[in-house]
């Protein structure tokens, strides 16, 4: 836009020059016609005729003029027609863009569930199949993390309020996280065919690590609680 304004300036300033130029030489011309009394007649019919084009130079000019500033000015509407229009686009692509975005009030991170697809466990992808109420990601807060597992009914004793535990991560094997016992089961279940009874117990991280992601696999190992000393 403003490369087309600078040169439709240029363009103005170009014709107002030339017509200046025309005007002078209109001038001129009817200055040398009224030396008719003493100028021979082929000069005098030669300055009539030099008269008779510079004005007709001059009318064409102004014509011209007005002419070129029409085509200049909708020449600059169009642009700006051009520019209104892709400002629509842009504003109507941002707007589908940020329909596309997924925003939760919950704060936290992002992690993708795995799905079964093709035979196979994995992320979802472009142009698979999914249903309603399928989760596809999962949202946890990385300062808050429980882990959930499966206690044998021998070792439902070591499950009492402030129970302490340790959690070892197969994927960190360095990685030792100190827990406490939040809630479990109060029922035992066993697998079918199973003479084995668990209960589901949830401990609670006391710290977070950078390394913490859902789904990791761990082993939970229960202090056991300290004996009453009887007198």
């Amino acid at each position: 836009m403003e490369k087309r304004r600078a040169q439709n300036r240029a363009d103005a300033e170009k014709r107002k020059s030339d017509l200046r130029q025309a005007e002078a030489d209109l001038a001129k011309a009817g200055i040398e016609l009224q030396k008719g009394p003493v100028l021979s007649e082929i000069d005098r019919l030669k300055a009539g005729v030099r008269l008779q084009a510079a004005r007709t130079h001059v009318d064409s000019l102004v014509k011209s003029s007005a002419a070129h500033d029409q085509s200049d000015a909708a020449s600059l509407r169009i642009l700006e027609l051009q520019r209104e229009r892709q400002k629509v686009m842009l504003e109507r692509t941002q707007s589908n863009m940020a329909k596309l975005d997924l925003r939760t009030p919950l704060a936290g991170m992002v992690a993708h569930q795995s799905l079964y697809r093709n035979n196979s466990t994995g992320h979802a992808q472009e142009g698979d199949q999914l249903w309603g109420g399928q989760p596809i990601v999962s949202i946890f807060d990385p300062t808050e993390m429980l882990v959930r597992c499966a206690v044998g009914e021998p070792d439902g004793a070591a499950l009492v309020p402030g129970s302490k535990a340790t959690v070892y991560f197969d994927a960190y094997p360095d990685l030792a996280i100190p827990a406490h016992f939040e809630f479990a089961s109060p029922v035992a279940a066993s697998a079918l065919g199973s003479p084995i009874k668990t209960f589901t117990a949830v401990f609670k991280l006391d710290k977070s690590d950078s390394h913490l992601m859902p789904d990791l696999s761990a082993a939970v190992v229960v202090e056991a609680p300290a004996k009453e000393s009887r007198k």
